[in-house]
């Protein structure tokens, strides 16, 4: 099981009667008889969580990738920045540092840190200031794309954050500001408060399988779910295919999940820690 890549191990059941196999690493807690229902999005607790299926997290549609990377181009060069704009005045928010796994394997998530440097950075600011300027929302909550590569940042694609995007919530928890409410005050003729309330950092993490499969059963074991995990979110139902990203290749996740730290560092070991407390039941195509 390779947790640091948000790759989860999982207990893969034959088809046919009879027990089945493990297919994991260690650390899955997949015991024989563990076949519960889907766990909710849960905060620490105790216990095992199986309510209801929870709403469905959009993870379809990310930034980061468009435009597409041109060949060779180094994709940990780029970085998210939401802003607030309102009538041409564009307030950047936060950075958001996507998150990748080894080799060609698409994004993994993202970082938030509310004291990042970038989100003050006078060549920042110029840079979102020209790309609204060329075109884009007049009002609302936007996310640009820019490239450091060791010059001036530059602007490669600016569009409207979707409401409910993962990283607006990484930015309000590591912010403390109410994005929604942000976004509805743009709609009108009152000033949004911008100003951050805390300065924290926040991490979002999809995680996947090791292979493609069908999901049984998911379970968040709350007792062991590592410090600094503020949510875990199921994203697949039982009997719908999940599957590792692969080159182009889009994963289908299990599982979003949120840290909050203080720092990103702090996020990122909570993160790679929590598959750990995950229980996973599949079986193959």
């Amino acid at each position: 099981m390779n947790t640091g890549e948000g790759t989860v191990g999982v207990r893969v059941r034959e088809r046919g009667p009879g027990a089945g196999r493990t297919a994991a690493g260690p650390g899955t807690g997949a015991g024989p008889d563990a076949a519960v229902g889907p766990g909710a999005a849960a905060r620490p607790g105790a216990g095992v969580d199986r309510p209801a299926p929870p709403p469905r997290t959009p993870t379809d549609e990310w930034p980061e990738d468009r435009p597409p990377p041109r060949p060779g181009e180094d994709r940990d060069q780029r970085v998210l920045v939401v802003s607030a704009v309102r009538d041409g005045q564009v307030s950047p928010l936060f950075v958001a540092h996507p998150e990748r796994g080894a080799g060609a394997d698409p994004f993994r998530g993202y970082v938030v840190e509310a004291a990042d440097p970038l989100a003050g950075c006078p060549d920042v600011h110029d840079t979102l200031r020209l790309l609204h300027l060329e075109g884009g929302p007049r009002r609302g909550l936007t996310v640009a794309v820019l490239r450091r590569d060791g010059r001036s940042p530059r602007g490669l694609g600016l569009a409207q954050v979707p409401e409910g995007h993962p990283v607006l919530r990484a930015g309000e928890l590591a912010t403390g500001l109410d994005l929604g409410r942000v976004r509805l005050t743009l709609e009108t003729d009152a000033l949004p408060e911008l100003a951050p309330r805390r300065r924290a950092s926040a991490g979002i993490r999809l995680l996947y399988p090791h292979a493609d499969l069908v999901l049984d059963d998911l379970l968040i074991e709350h007792t062991r779910l590592p410090g600094g995990v503020w949510q875990v979110e199921p994203l697949a139902l039982p009997g719908e295919p999940v599957r590792p990203p692969k080159g182009a290749r889009r994963g289908a996740p299990l599982a979003l999940a949120v840290a909050v730290g203080e720092d990103g560092a702090a996020c990122r070991r909570a993160l790679d820690l929590l598959p750990g407390a995950l229980r996973v039941h599949a079986r193959r195509p």
